[in-house]
C-alpha cells in the first residue's frame, strides 16, 4: 500500500507544480526578457541576501549607527524628563564596554549618574581608568591644571575663549594681556605654572600699565583661584601628594581613560560654566595637536558627552565640530530646546544643527523649535487624491496631484512619549521613530567580545597597544615624533615624565 500512496502523492505534486508553472512561468521570463541583460542578472542578485560586513558602531533600540556616524558628532536635544540621560547612559555604556575613552560632562550634580558610571566600569573591569573631576567630593577627586597644556598662543586662546566679552576694546584688552602674562611665565617658570601665577603676572601687568585694562580677567580668574575649585585647579599647593594625584586630559584622551567631570549648574553657574569652558577649549587644543601628530590617535574614537551643553557654548566650539573627525573625536551635545543655544548668538544654533549628523530628537514642547527640526529632517513626495462633489455628494470626479509631506511632522514631534524619539542620520540618508529602552543589566567583558584594541599613551614618550580582553599582552613603541625635545619646546610646559619601557615589560 505504501508505495502506491506515495505514488500517488508524487503525481499530484507533480501535477500542481506544472499548474503554477503555466500560469507563471510566462509571465516570469516575459519580465525577465524586458530588462537589459546586465540589469537582469542585478536583479536576481538582489533576491540572494548576502551577509554584510558589520561596522563597528552601537544600537540603541531599532537604530543602528556606525562609529563612522557619530565621527561627524550627535546632538540631542528634548525637554525635562523625555529620556535623555537614559540615552546618554546607554550610549556611554556601549562606549566603554567596546574600550573607548570618554570625558563626561554633568551639570546636573547627581551622585547616582556618577555611581552608576563608576559601578559599570568596575563591572566590566575598567575601574582603574575612571577619574573624577568635582569640587562638591574634593577628597575623591583628581586635580586639574589648566594652564599645564599648551604654548603661549595655544593658552592665550584656551583662557581668551573661555570667557565671555559684552565689550570689543575690553576683548581687545584681555587677548593683549594674556599673550603678554603667559609670554612672561614660560620664561620663569620652566616646570609650568597654575592660575595662581597666572594671577600675580597679571596683577603686576595692571600695576605697571596703571590702565587696569585687565582687572576684570584678573577678577574672573580670582574667583576660580580662591573658590571651591582652588584646590582642584591645583591652587595654593605644589607640593608632591597633589602632584601624583595631577590628571592631564591629554593623557586621559591617548590613554582611553574615562573622566567624569561633575559641574553643578543649580546655584553653582557661574563658576561651573566657566570650568565648563575651560574643559572645552582644552578639547579643542588636543584636537589641534592629534592632527599635527597622528600618532598621538588612537586605534578608536574618543567620546565627549556634554549634557546641558547651553551651559558651556562658545561661538569657537561651533567651528570645532567640523573639524573634529579628522582628530577622531564622537561629540555628544545635549540640551533641552534651540533656544538655549540662540543665548549664545542668533546663528549659533544653525551652525551646531548643521555639523552634527547623528540627531535624537526627543519631544518639543515650542511649536517653533518643532516645525524647525520638521523641517531639517525634510520631505518627501506623496500623491493626493482629490474628489469633486456635488451636493455633498461626490461626482465621480477625480485628480491626482503631487504633494510634499514632512518626513515626521511637527505634530507629532510635539507629542512623543518618555522614551520615544525621533532617531535621524544624514549619511544613514535614515529618519525615524524609535524607542529607548532603559540600560539593560551590566555585563562584564568575555573572550567572545570585540572590544576595540585600546591605544594607551603612558607618559608622553611611548605608545602602548592592548586589548581590554588581554590587559597582560602590552607591546611598548616609542613614538619618534613626540620627542623629549618637542615636548618641552613645543608645547613647553609639561612636567617631564618621559620613562623607557622595555616591550613586554611596561
Amino acid at each position: 500500500m505504501s508505495p502506491l500512496r506515495s505514488t500517488g502523492t508524487s503525481d499530484e505534486l507533480k501535477i500542481i507544480f506544472g499548474i503554477l508553472l503555466w500560469v507563471v512561468g510566462p509571465l516570469f521570463f516575459q519580465t525577465i526578457r524586458k530588462l537589459h541583460p546586465l540589469k537582469a542578472v542585478w536583479e536576481m542578485m538582489r533576491l540572494i541576501r548576502m551577509p554584510a560586513r558589520r561596522r563597528p558602531g552601537v544600537r540603541i533600540g531599532e537604530a543602528q549607527i556606525p562609529d563612522e556616524a557619530r565621527l561627524r558628532h550627535t546632538h540631542i536635544v528634548g525637554a525635562t524628563g523625555t529620556g535623555k540621560t537614559v540615552l546618554i547612559e546607554q550610549l556611554i555604556f556601549s562606549d566603554l564596554r567596546r574600550g573607548a575613552g570618554a570625558l563626561i560632562i554633568d551639570p546636573k550634580g547627581e551622585r547616582t549618574f556618577y555611581e552608576e558610571v563608576k559601578r559599570y566600569c568596575i563591572e566590566i573591569g575598567r575601574g582603574d581608568d575612571l577619574y573624577l573631576l568635582s569640587a562638591t567630593f574634593p577628597e575623591e577627586s583628581a586635580i586639574w591644571n589648566p594652564c599645564g597644556l599648551g604654548n603661549v598662543s595655544e593658552l592665550q586662546t584656551k583662557f581668551y575663549n573661555s570667557a565671555i566679552y559684552n565689550e570689543p576694546h575690553y576683548a581687545k584688552a584681555c587677548e593683549y594681556g594674556l599673550l603678554t602674562a603667559f609670554g612672561e611665565l614660560t620664561k620663569k617658570y620652566k616646570d609650568g605654572f597654575t592660575i595662581q601665577e597666572l594671577l600675580a603676572e597679571l596683577k603686576r601687568l595692571e600695576e605697571s600699565d596703571r590702565k587696569n585694562i585687565v582687572t576684570g580677567l584678573f577678577f574672573d580668574l580670582n574667583n576660580l583661584a580662591h573658590g571651591e575649585w582652588e584646590p582642584i585647579l591645583a591652587c595654593g599647593s605644589r607640593a608632591k601628594s597633589v602632584r601624583a594625584r595631577s590628571i592631564s586630559i591629554l593623557d586621559v584622551v591617548t590613554q582611553n581613560k574615562i573622566l567624569f567631570v561633575d559641574l553643578p549648574t543649580e546655584g553653582k553657574r557661574v563658576q561651573s560654566s566657566r570650568i565648563g569652558r575651560l574643559l572645552t577649549q582644552e578639547i579643542l587644543l588636543i584636537s589641534g595637536m592629534r592632527k599635527r601628530n597622528p600618532e598621538l590617535i588612537g586605534s578608536c574614537p574618543f567620546s565627549v558627552y556634554i549634557d546641558e551643553f547651553d551651559a558651556f557654548a562658545t561661538e569657537s566650539f561651533a567651528t570645532f565640530l567640523n573639524k573634529g573627525r579628522s582628530s577622531g573625536f564622537m561629540i555628544h551635545l545635549a540640551h533641552q530646546t534651540l533656544s538655549d543655544l540662540n543665548l549664545i548668538s542668533k546663528e549659533f544654533s544653525g551652525q551646531i544643527m548643521g555639523n552634527c549628523n547623528v540627531r535624537f530628537i526627543f519631544r518639543q514642547d515650542d511649536p517653533d523649535d518643532a516645525e524647525r527640526w520638521a523641517r531639517f529632517i525634510g520631505t518627501h513626495t506623496v500623491v493626493k487624491e482629490t474628489y469633486r462633489t456635488s451636493g455633498g455628494l461626490q461626482t465621480g470626479e477625480s485628480s491626482n496631484r503631487e504633494a510634499q509631506e514632512f518626513l515626521i511632522s511637527p505634530d507629532v514631534i510635539k507629542s512623543l512619549p518618555t522614551g520615544t524619539c525621533v532617531f535621524s542620520c544624514k549619511t544613514e540618508a535614515t529618519s525615524k521613530l524609535i524607542q529607548v529602552p532603559y540600560v539593560p543589566r551590566v555585563r562584564a567583558a568575555t573572550q567572545s567580545m570585540t572590544p576595540y584594541p585600546v591605544a594607551v599613551q603612558r607618559g608622553l614618550g611611548v605608545r602602548e597597544l592592548k586589548s581590554l580582553n588581554r590587559p597582560n599582552r602590552i607591546a611598548a613603541v616609542e613614538l619618534d615624533s613626540v620627542s623629549e625635545q618637542k615636548v618641552q619646546g613645543d608645547w613647553g610646559i609639561f612636567e617631564k615624565r618621559l620613562t623607557s619601557h622595555k616591550e613586554g615589560n611596561v
